[in-house]
């Protein structure tokens, strides 16, 4: 396994241990301790690469024998997956506009609405899409491979900008003060104005 799995596959852990906590007390009606597990799930036979919550659900890529190819979803009351959606090669989940939003190293992103579980939109961006972000209602897609930022016009579903970026561009992060990109080849964090 690469650092860069076993890091993300750790932050992961975490991530869906605290998502279930809160979901687990919610239901409950009650605060849990610091720290609680409140349920253990096992979910696929392999790591996991990306996590994240939105649109009624927890969302997650297995790498099914390292091919990244499974998208599920998790129903945080139950704590059962159930939707398995084949993408692939995908690689990162952002939700916004109403849908997921999965890149893939294919070089594209795949808009999939939550409600059908089917790719409603295929979107070709830059070499190797990584962790996007919504800026002013456009998702920013950083691709690693290309030095770029595509900027995905979601009432198009297509890309209405492309701008250069730093050495590998890898995650955006979007706050009122700027737009903020990391760069994982020089050590750099650009930093653009806000959406």
């Amino acid at each position: 396994m690469s650092r860069r799995t076993f890091f993300r596959t750790i932050a992961a852990s975490a991530s869906l241990a605290m998502v279930l906590a809160a979901a687990s007390a919610d239901r409950a009606g009650a605060s849990l301790p610091p720290n609680a597990v409140v349920a253990r799930l096992h979910v696929a036979p392999f790591d996991y690469y990306d996590l994240t919550g939105g649109l009624g659900a927890v969302w997650f890529i297995n790498n099914d024998g390292y091919n990244y190819t499974t998208l599920r979803r998790i129903d945080p009351h139950t704590n059962r997956v159930t939707a398995k959606i084949k993408i692939p090669k995908a690689d990162w989940i952002t939700p916004g506009a109403g849908a997921l939003w999965v890149s893939s190293e294919t070089n594209k992103v795949y808009r999939l609405d939550p409600g059908t579980r089917k790719v409603t939109a295929t979107i070709s961006v830059g070499a190797n899409p990584l962790a996007s972000a919504w800026v002013g209602g456009k998702l920013w897609v950083p691709n690693i491979d290309s030095n770029t930022i595509s900027v995905v016009d979601p009432s198009l579903n297509a890309v209405s900008e492309t701008k250069p970026a730093g050495n590998a561009p890898l995650g955006v992060l979007s706050t009122p003060d700027g737009v903020f990109v990391s760069m994982s080849n020089d050590g750099a964090v650009w930093r653009f104005p806000p959406g």
